[in-house]
């Protein structure tokens, strides 16, 4: 039962968005779901270390989103592998049919992943914020960067989009490390790969594309929209194939 890891993420989100929302409302600006959304994805700015200067902190809203979005796609698939020996014969009576459903769980867990979050911003901005979708100019000095794309619905494709790409590949990657390693193992790999794209600003760190301040949206040099998403999804084919010719070595009855 995955709901209430739902609910979990549902409540999680909300509490982010409703703290991002009421030092706006208190200065008199009431966001919509958009201005909502860019708060909340915002992420942080790159790293510069600076003798005696601040410690580095990852910021709790990132770490605890990406967590939480793997432990959705690790619980499914590993409970199956368990049991795959009666999976095998009273079910799919393939292992490649095996595998092919756990990439499409992957693709669903994901969006829904996305979904709920969307529900949760909305459901903030309806209550405590206002209607509407497009980003104001009112909104920009909540900022903590300037925004060098002005196209609204672009700024929101990084966000979804992108996001949800990013999402769909490093969960895949999580199921494959599961099945190459084992659930520990692959959920630390995950987790290594999370904290290192907080403090390295590289293409191919995928948790960039989390924060809108890595992106081309606040950074000349930052993620393309484009480019993230080929990216994601090449790596996610590349990881769909690798998953099939390592199911197919291993003992289904075993």
């Amino acid at each position: 039962k995955m709901w209430p890891l739902y609910v979990l993420e549902a409540v999680f989100v909300a509490i982010i968005a409703e703290n991002e929302l009421i030092p706006m409302k208190m200065q008199g600006f009431l966001p919509n779901v958009s201005e909502l959304s860019v708060k909340v994805f915002e992420g942080f700015e790159k790293y510069e270390y600076v003798e005696g200067g601040k410690v580095f902190q990852i910021p709790m809203k990132y770490l605890l989103f990406t967590l939480l979005a793997g432990i959705f796609t690790v619980y499914y698939p590993r409970r199956e592998w368990r049991l795959r020996g009666n999976m095998y014969l009273s079910r799919y009576r393939s292992k490649n049919l095996w595998w092919l459903s756990k990439c499409l769980w992957c693709a669903i867990q994901s969006f829904c992943v996305y979904l709920v979050a969307y529900a949760a911003i909305f459901a903030v901005a309806a209550c405590m914020g206002t209607g509407g979708f497009a980003i104001r100019e009112e909104f920009l000095p909540f900022l903590k960067a300037p925004l060098l794309i002005s196209d609204d619905v672009l700024i929101m494709c990084y966000i979804w989009i992108l996001g949800y790409v990013t999402l769909l590949a490093l969960s895949q990657f999580l199921v494959l490390c599961q099945m190459c390693l084992s659930p520990v193992a692959g959920y630390v790999v995950y987790i290594a790969v999370i904290t290192a794209s907080a403090y390295y600003v590289k293409w191919f760190m995928m948790g960039n594309n989390f924060m809108l301040l890595r992106t081309a949206v606040f950074r000349q040099d930052g993620i393309e929209l484009i480019f993230g998403i080929v990216f994601c999804g090449i790596l996610w084919g590349i990881e769909v194939l690798a998953g099939n010719i390592i199911i197919r070595k291993k003992d289904v009855l075993g």
